[in-house]
């Protein structure tokens, strides 16, 4: 009875170590569902693991996304852990991939541009006061004359920066700009003046500096529309004007300088952007309305005579068309 009890128990644990050593001899995936499959593990690579069916190694090799997979149990007894996102964090990845690929997601965007562009002026900033109260006046003061009302600015260009800061609602942002205007006397008056031997004469310089908003819609990831306003500071800086005149002994010089004036300034503008790289847009430009003041001085021979002036207010208006360069 010992005996048999005896083999019964080799023949037992015989049984059970072969079960456990066939257990050992194969890989297991455990994946993020939690299915286990049994198998021989081929290839563990970046992206994807490869492997056969345990109970059919002579047949194809499968191949899965090592997203999909918690863990494999290695026949020797070790463990590899795979973190992972769960499976349906995985799905509305891919889901949300194929949505993109058909539709275009408007984007919270920021960053800056360069922009170069014309300068085309209005109003009084562009117009020639050939007459005044006391008639008909000499061409020195067809433009920045006592009334005011004269700037006979030619066009220019206009070249700037812009930043913008996003906001949360897309589309949206806070924008920091600064500018460069360039605008030349018209040339019938350049005409004129040369003519009278004036060899300098007025160029005006604005700097305007602003902060408002920006709203851009994106139609699709190739063509949007835009618009914008800002407020701010404007720096206007006029060129002297000067004159000399000699002749028999006689000499005369005339000088008139400008000085520099601070103003306000707005803006307001829309336009369109291609590629979200590019954008073209036409601007409003209302530079405000100042005071030109400046000293007069004349010299006759060794006689030299000189004069502070306030002149009346100009105002300050353009258009802008502009191309931007965005980055």
């Amino acid at each position: 009875m010992n005996t048999l009890t005896l083999k019964s128990m080799i023949i037992i644990v015989a049984i059970s170590l072969g079960i456990s050593l066939s257990a050992r001899a194969q890989d297991v995936i455990v994946f993020n569902d939690g299915s286990i499959e049994q198998a021989k593990i081929m290839e563990v690579g970046d992206d994807v693991i490869k492997y056969k069916k345990w109970n059919n190694q002579d047949g194809p090799t499968f191949s899965t996304d090592k997203r999909k997979i918690l863990s494999i149990n290695y026949q020797d007894g070790t463990k590899e852990n795979f973190v992972n996102q769960p499976m349906q964090n995985v799905n509305h990845q891919q889901s949300s991939h194929r949505a993109k690929s058909t539709a275009y997601v408007q984007k919270s965007d920021g960053g800056f541009s360069i922009h170069i562009g014309g300068a085309f002026p209005l109003g009084d900033f562009g117009d020639i006061n050939m007459e005044t109260e006391y008639g008909f006046s000499y061409p020195n003061n067809w433009v920045l004359d006592g009334n005011g009302k004269s700037g006979g600015a030619s066009s220019g260009f206009n070249i700037g920066l812009k930043g913008k800061i996003a906001l949360p609602v897309n589309g949206l942002g806070i924008i920091i700009s600064g500018d460069f205007i360039y605008n030349g006397l018209k040339s019938d008056i350049k005409d004129c003046l040369e003519e009278l031997e004036y060899d300098k004469y007025p160029k005006y310089f604005n700097i305007p500096v602003m902060v408002g908003v920006n709203y851009k819609y994106d139609i699709n990831n190739k063509f949007g529309v835009w618009g914008e306003a800002a407020l701010g500071a404007n720096i206007r800086m006029i060129t002297e004007m000067h004159y000399q005149y000699s002749d028999d002994g006689y000499s005369e010089e005339e000088t008139i300088k400008y000085n520099t004036g601070v103003s306000f300034a707005m803006q307001i503008g829309a336009g369109v952007m291609l590629n979200e790289k590019f954008s073209l847009g036409l601007h409003y430009y209302g530079l405000g309305s100042s005071k030109i003041k400046g000293k007069y001085t004349v010299t006759e021979d060794d006689e030299t005579y000189s004069e502070n002036f306030t002149l009346k207010r100009l105002s300050t208006n353009m258009f802008m068309l502009r191309l931007g360069l965005h980055f």
